[in-house]
Formats: structure tokens, C-alpha cells, sequence
């Protein structure tokens, strides 16, 4: 009996401090946006592309030098270490790589789905710090962008980017933090899909460095 209550005692005087003890596993769910800048093949090649009859046609990239972005990620926190799936969209008017009439802008499109994985420095400080990589597959679509004659095609481009991510976390309230990060991709290219030509029409991969500067309120729980 008399070891019963002293176990009943020590509970009783851990449980505040258990209580108070930061959770090893969160989840979490943030929406951001961000400012993207963009240097690579599509800023400098034209590509020449060939349709099933064998005839060539000029495909001018967007440039895609400055654009806007969401960034939206969902995840799970196992102390120190996060892993998130990552979501980022826009669409905007852009300027065709080595196009003669450089006033013409065409719609494009860039998503990113990918997934990220972070080492969370200082945690479960309110203030964090967080380094890490990520890889996701990238699709740009932009519309009228491939020539042959007077004929426009909209044309895909796909391709993977590999990412070096950096961030950090500062709680507002046990739950709420806004998060800067800093998040650089190699993108890779290896496809290019149209109406009129194959996917493998490509005679060369085409790699973009892109860097996204964005701005993040999150919700831990």
C-alpha cells in the first residue's frame, strides 16, 4: 500500500512537467508565397523539334526570369526532423526565349509537386532553424510557344528538380509560427509534350536553376 501511494505521489509531481513536454510527433499545414527567379537553357536556347512527318518547327521557352508563386506544404514533425509534401503554383505572361518580338508575352504555368526534408536546429525552441533537401516533380506549360509557320502549339515541359531548402520557424503562439525560407532547385527537363510532336522530341535535357523566396504562416498541432 505503501509503495501504491508513493507511485500515486510521483505521478502526481511529474505530471505538470509531462504535461509540459514538448510533443515528439506534430503535424502541421502552412500557405505561403513567394518571389521566384529563374537562369538556365530555356533562357538561351530555341529549341528546333521535329513532328512524326519530319518537319521542324521552332519551340521558344518562356523566360520565366521573375514570377510570383504559392507555396503550400502539409507534413509531420518527429522531433527534430521534418518531412512535408509541397505544393507551389502560378500563372503569369512571360516573354518567349529569342522570340523577334520581344513585347509578346505568352500565359505560362509552372507547378511543383514535390516532397521535403528538413533538420529542425534548436528545437522545440520557439525560434528554429531549419536546413535540409527536397526533390518534386516540375511541369511549365505555356500556351502558343512552339511555331511551325503560321501554326502555334501550347507546349508541356517536365521534368525533376532536386532542392537545398533552408527556413525558420518563429512561433507566434504554441501553434502559429511564421516561417521565411529560402528553397534552391536544379531542374532537370527531360520532356516536352505538343499537339503536334512526340514526347521524346527533345534531342537534349534542359536544366533551370530556380530560387524561391517565400513567406509562410503555419499551424502546428
Amino acid at each position: 500500500m505503501k509503495f501504491l501511494k508513493g507511485i500515486s505521489a510521483l505521478i502526481l509531481l511529474l505530471a505538470p512537467t509531462l504535461w509540459a513536454a514538448p510533443k515528439p510527433v506534430t503535424f502541421f499545414g502552412q500557405a505561403g508565397f513567394g518571389l521566384l527567379v529563374s537562369k538556365g537553357d530555356m533562357n538561351d536556347y530555341v529549341l528546333k523539334v521535329e513532328d512524326g512527318n519530319g518537319v521542324k518547327g521552332n519551340l521558344h521557352p518562356a523566360t520565366l526570369s521573375v514570377l510570383g508563386s504559392t507555396d503550400f506544404s502539409l507534413g509531420v514533425n518527429i522531433k527534430e526532423l521534418s518531412l512535408a509534401l509541397n505544393f507551389q503554383h502560378w500563372t503569369s505572361e512571360q516573354n518567349m526565349t529569342a522570340y523577334p518580338d520581344q513585347t509578346m508575352e505568352r500565359d505560362t504555368r509552372i507547378m511543383r509537386l514535390g516532397l521535403e526534408f528538413t533538420y529542425n536546429i534548436f528545437w522545440p525552441e520557439f525560434f528554429q532553424a531549419g536546413i535540409g533537401a527536397g526533390i518534386s516533380l516540375v511541369n511549365i506549360k505555356t500556351d502558343e510557344n512552339l511555331f511551325y509557320g503560321a501554326d502555334m502549339y501550347d507546349t508541356d515541359f517536365t521534368g525533376l528538380g532536386f532542392g537545398f531548402i533552408a527556413n525558420i520557424h518563429y512561433f507566434i503562439t504554441d501553434h502559429i509560427a511564421m516561417v521565411p525560407s529560402l528553397k534552391f532547385y536544379q531542374n532537370c527537363f527531360f520532356t516536352v509534350d505538343a499537339d503536334r510532336i512526340e514526347n521524346d522530341a527533345m534531342n537534349h535535357n534542359l536544366w533551370q536553376t530556380m530560387i524561391l523566396v517565400s513567406l509562410a504562416l503555419r499551424y502546428q498541432f
